[in-house]
C-alpha cells in the first residue's frame, strides 16, 4: 500500500491512497491520543536530540521536531502538520508563536466620564465591509424550484458566462452572488423575472433584492483630542497614551504635533464625543494635574468618514445614557467636582497661610472646614432636610404603632 501519510497532534495519523479513498486513523482504542493538551505534551517530551535552536533531530532514537516522528530528520520531513491554534499548516500546536506571545487582557477605558465607560480588548482595526456588495437574495414566488433549476433560470436571464454558486437561506429563498453590480441593479430596477423552460411551472417569478451581511458590533466614532495643562516633561507617549484611555480607547498619539505645541494631540475611540469633560482631574505619579481637553472639529463617526464633531465642552446630553441617570449624576455632580477641584488647588498652591488671608466675611466653619456662603446655604439645606426625614420617619413609626394596637384594645372591650 502506497500513499502519503498525514500527522496530528491528537495522536491520529491518515493515509491518503489517491483521491482519499483509502484511509487508516488511529482511534483512541488503538492507543492515540484522545485530547489536544495530552497528544502535546506527549510530543514535546518525545522530541529527542532537538537543540535549543530547533536543530533537526537525528535519524536514530530522536524524533523530527517538526512532526515529532521517527525515522527522518527535519530537513527531510514531508508530513503534513496542522496548528489548530492559528490555523497554520507550518507547525504545530506546540511550537504555535501564539503560545509565546504576550496575552491580551480586557481593560477599563472611559470610566473617568459618567456615559463613557467600557471594556476594551486592544486587537488591529478589523476589515470594513464593502459597500458595492454583489451578494443578492433570490426569492421564489407562485411556486418552487430546485436549486438547479434556479441556476437555468440565472443563466438565463443574466447573459454573462458565470458560475453560479446558491446558497439557501430558507423556503424558496437562496443567497448568491451576481458577476456585477450593474446586472443585480437592473434585475431589481425591471422587478424581477418570470421562470420559464421546460419542466418549471407557470406562474414563478424570481424576485431580486441587495443583500448585506450583518455585521456584528459597531464602529466607534473617533475624535481627536487636544490636552493642556500637562507639564512639557510628561509629553511623552505612554503618558499621553494613558490620558486618552480615561475618555475611551486611545488609537494613536501624534507625536510631531506635540512636540511643536503646548498641548498633547491624541485620537481617541468614544462612545459619545458630546460627553468629552472640557476639564479632568488626574494624579501622574505623585503629581495632581487639572487636565483640559478641547475636541477638535474633524473627526470620524460610526461609519468611518471624516465628518464635523458636535463638541460644548461636555455641557451637552450627549447620545448615550450616561447624562440622564438622575440628579445625582448631572450638574449636582459636575458642581461638587468643580468644588473638589477649587479646594484641591487651594491645597496644592498657596498653603494655608493664604487661605487664612483669603476667607471673605461670609465664610463660616464647619467640622474644621471653611464654607462659603453658597455653600454653607447648601449644608443647612441638607442638613434641614435629613432632620426633616428622621422626624417623618419617627412619625409615622408612632401611628404605625397606634394602628396596631388599636384593634387590640377593641376587642377586649368587648369580652
Amino acid at each position: 500500500m502506497s500513499g502519503r501519510w498525514v500527522w496530528y497532534e491528537d495522536g491520529r495519523q491518515t493515509q491518503e491512497q489517491g483521491k482519499g479513498e483509502e484511509a487508516g486513523e488511529f482511534s483512541e482504542e488503538k492507543g492515540g491520543a484522545s485530547e489536544l493538551e495530552k497528544g502535546t505534551e506527549g510530543e514535546m517530551a518525545l522530541e529527542v536530540g532537538e537543540g535549543r535552536d530547533g536543530g533537526d533531530a537525528g535519524k536514530g532514537s530522536g524524533r523530527c521536531s517538526r512532526c515529532s516522528k521517527k525515522g527522518h530528520a527535519t530537513m527531510d520531513c514531508k508530513a503534513e502538520v496542522y496548528c489548530v491554534l492559528c490555523d497554520s499548516h507550518e507547525h504545530m500546536n506546540h511550537k504555535c508563536p501564539l503560545l509565546k506571545a504576550t496575552r491580551p487582557v480586557a481593560y477599563a477605558a472611559g470610566y473617568a466620564v459618567m456615559g463613557l465607560g467600557f471594556y476594551h480588548i486592544p486587537h488591529p482595526p478589523l476589515p470594513r465591509m464593502k459597500k458595492d456588495s454583489k451578494m443578492a437574495r433570490v426569492s421564489l414566488v407562485g411556486g418552487s424550484l430546485s436549486a438547479d433549476q434556479l441556476v437555468l433560470q440565472l443563466r438565463r436571464v443574466v447573459p454573462v458566462k458565470w458560475n453560479w454558486e446558491l446558497k439557501e437561506l430558507g423556503k424558496d429563498e437562496f443567497l448568491t452572488q451576481f458577476p456585477s453590480k450593474a446586472e443585480l441593479l437592473r434585475l431589481i430596477a425591471y422587478g424581477g423575472a418570470d421562470a420559464k423552460g421546460e419542466g418549471v411551472s407557470d406562474g414563478i417569478r424570481m424576485q431580486f433584492e441587495e443583500w448585506q451581511e450583518k455585521e456584528e458590533g459597531f464602529l466607534l466614532p473617533k475624535v481627536w483630542v487636544r490636552v493642556r495643562c500637562i507639564r512639557k516633561l510628561l509629553h511623552e507617549f505612554p503618558i499621553l497614551w494613558a490620558v486618552g484611555s480615561l475618555l475611551g480607547a486611545t488609537q494613536t498619539v501624534d507625536m510631531e504635533t506635540t512636540r511643536k505645541n503646548e498641548f498633547g494631540r491624541i485620537l481617541v475611540a468614544v462612545l459619545d464625543p458630546k460627553l468629552i469633560p472640557r476639564m479632568l482631574d488626574v494624579v501622574i505619579g505623585d503629581h495632581y494635574f487639572d487636565l483640559e481637553f478641547e475636541v477638535e472639529k474633524r473627526g470620524f463617526d460610526e461609519k468611518g468618514e471624516e465628518v464635523d464633531v458636535e463638541w460644548d465642552g461636555g455641557e451637552g446630553e450627549g447620545d448615550g445614557e450616561g447624562k440622564r441617570q438622575g440628579p445625582n449624576s448631572d450638574d449636582g455632580l459636575n458642581n461638587d467636582k468643580k468644588k473638589l477641584r477649587n479646594n484641591k488647588r487651594s491645597k496644592g498652591s498657596d498653603g494655608e497661610d493664604n487661605r487664612r488671608d483669603s476667607r471673605s466675611d461670609n465664610d463660616v466653619p464647619v467640622n474644621g472646614h471653611v464654607l462659603s456662603k453658597e455653600e454653607f446655604e447648601e449644608f443647612l439645606s441638607w442638613k434641614a432636610s435629613k432632620i426633616l426625614d428622621e422626624v417623618v420617619e419617627e412619625v409615622l413609626e408612632d401611628l404605625a404603632d397606634k394602628v396596631v394596637k388599636e384593634p387590640d384594645e377593641s376587642m377586649e372591650g368587648g369580652n
